[in-house]
């Protein structure tokens, strides 16, 4: 779609990245990245009484798939904070952790 809205052809031989920097969008998994950490941050900053913190730190009784596991949200919630460099300490901090979570923008990017 950003190749189209940018009117990059394939036959040009540009990488996707160059036309969603023409269009100033970023990348759809840092996107998710951030999505995912914006709301682990409102979780972990919850009072250890709400719900929410409860059912976070529940433990799931019953087997888990024996092919291929499934991918349990918090799985994918320490993978994007180890990538980040990041620690559930660090969400106690909202300023910080907006800042150190938020996904740059590639049109504000230099060349």
């Amino acid at each position: 779609m950003a190749r189209w809205i940018a009117g990059i052809s394939l036959l040009e031989r540009k990488e996707s990245r160059d036309a969603r920097r023409v269009c100033g969008i970023n990348n759809v998994k840092e996107k998710a990245r951030e999505a995912h950490l914006r709301y682990c941050g409102h979780v972990i900053r919850r009072e250890e009484v709400e719900p929410i913190k409860r059912a976070k730190n529940m433990p799931v009784m019953g087997r888990r798939s024996v092919d291929r596991e499934r991918i349990r949200w918090m799985d994918v919630v320490r993978r994007d904070m180890s990538e980040v460099g990041l620690g559930e300490e660090d969400a106690r901090n909202r300023n910080r952790w907006r800042k150190l979570t938020r996904a740059a923008d590639p049109a504000m990017q230099g060349d």
